[in-house]
């Protein structure tokens, strides 16, 4: 991962990158002389020479690493190779930071999942000690098999513009930053807002890292800044065609994006946001959205397997004749009831819908407020409207399965009768 430490004028780009060690444009740094392992009481180690670094994690303690130079401007590659399998509480950090209250920071998180979950990538900006600058993507690859090349500074995911002097946001421009890297615990947040725990008899965790590449000003330790200037990366600048590429991740992995949750900053957006180019992909409200600095909105929700109520909102912009450029458009809320808020009239399941099949395993209750599907080894249960509909919408409230649910599935659609049928639907 590449920490690009930014010109005064230049925006900070954050690529993330699938390469073979061959394709590095600088030479390869050596871990025994160009970082220190800050702590871990042995869990970090310096193998093959200098080529390999490894930090470990188990239930006592995690281990990290720091560069011994401060870069004012800096592009730096790391391979790394993260914890495979049942990562669920686990953190792979790796970031440049400098020092004290009003720091600089460029971050990269790893986030941990169960097995075949994917990792979230969390990135986060500092400037002058202030972040919350929180933007999360699924990889499109498995960082675990192999290892990966991470730099901060080709496929960009993210930008943070230099708008200081429209709207007066820091920039971090004037701090010497660090190299930093970890593997720690986290599971009090990381997966799923920490209600999925670290499995501590898989135990240790290991994160590895390789071809350490430093290409930038060193200070404080004999390195000339005035010779940053000619670095090609300094004038470096996004081309149209690694926009598109960035508007394709951005659409298609992005599941987080501070700018986009309005919930979160009901005073208003940040001022880079209103300035800041935005791919038009789809937003996640960030029901699963975990980071270190907590916000109460999303951590009053109920732990899984509580009585949590979902509305489904199936807005059925086309039906299944209409024309490809009418939309279909699908939302899922985490919500207590006390907070929707719906134009439409309720309905009444006696007199809008009919349990189709299901041998009494569907139940209509409260006179006719409340349905029930129920499942059992025997059979499961189904419901559909009365009406049919061309265009409409449909919202509805689902308390889903609790507890263990693993096997189930619980189908919410709109579809025609006929045997070529095509349908929009949601599934749990």
């Amino acid at each position: 991962m590449a920490a690009h430490g930014s010109s005064s004028s230049r925006p900070i780009f954050f690529f993330l990158l699938a390469l073979a060690a061959l394709l590095f444009s600088v030479v390869a740094a050596n871990f025994a002389q160009d970082v220190v392992i800050t702590w871990g009481d042995g869990r970090g180690k310096i193998l093959n020479n200098g080529q390999l670094l490894t930090l470990s994690l188990d239930r006592i303690s995690g281990s990290g690493f720091q560069s011994n130079n401060e870069y004012l401007y800096c592009r730096i590659d790391t391979q790394i190779k993260l914890v495979p399998g049942n990562s669920a509480g686990t953190v792979t950090a790796y970031y440049l930071s400098s020092q004290g209250p009003t720091h600089d920071e460029i971050d990269f998180e790893f986030l941990g999942n169960l097995s075949g979950d994917p990792y979230i990538i969390h990135t986060n900006v500092y400037t002058q000690g202030k972040g919350n600058r929180e933007v999360q993507f699924y990889p499109w690859f498995d960082p675990t098999t192999d290892f990966h090349t991470f730099y901060v500074d080709g496929t960009p995911i993210r930008e943070f513009k230099n708008l200081e002097a429209t709207n007066g946001v820091p920039y971090p421009k004037s701090q010497a930053m660090r190299l930093y890297s970890s593997l720690w615990n986290a599971d009090d947040w990381a997966t799923r807002g920490g209600r999925v725990k670290t499995d501590w008899t898989l135990a240790p965790f290991t994160a590895s890292f390789q071809n350490l590449a430093a290409d930038g000003c060193a200070i404080g330790g004999g390195g000339d800044s005035s010779s940053c200037g000619s670095k090609p990366w300094m004038q470096q600048a996004l081309d149209g065609n690694s926009l598109k590429k960035m508007q394709w991740v951005q659409s298609n992995y992005m599941v987080y994006d501070y700018c986009k949750d309005v919930q979160r900053f009901p005073q208003g957006l940040p001022p880079e946001c209103s300035a800041r180019l935005l791919a038009n992909g789809s937003f996640q409200f960030p029901l699963f959205l975990s980071y270190k600095y907590r916000i109460p909105h999303l951590h009053n929700l109920p732990p899984l397997g509580d009585s949590t109520i979902y509305s489904v909102s199936s807005k059925l912009m086309a039906s299944p004749v209409a024309t490809p450029s009418q939309p279909i458009v699908f939302f899922l809320l985490a919500l207590t009831a006390a907070l929707l808020n719906s134009a439409a009239a309720s309905g009444n399941f006696s007199q809008d819908v009919v349990i189709t099949w299901g041998d009494g395993r569907g139940k209509i209750l409260s006179n006719g407020d409340l349905l029930t599907l129920s499942l059992d080894k025997s059979s499961g249960s189904g419901f559909q409207s009365t009406n049919e509909f061309l265009y409409c919408r449909i919202d509805i409230q689902i308390k889903l399965v609790a507890g263990n649910s693993a096997g189930t599935v619980t189908a919410y659609y709109v579809s025609p009768l006929s045997s070529s049928k095509e349908n929009p639907f949601l599934r749990f």
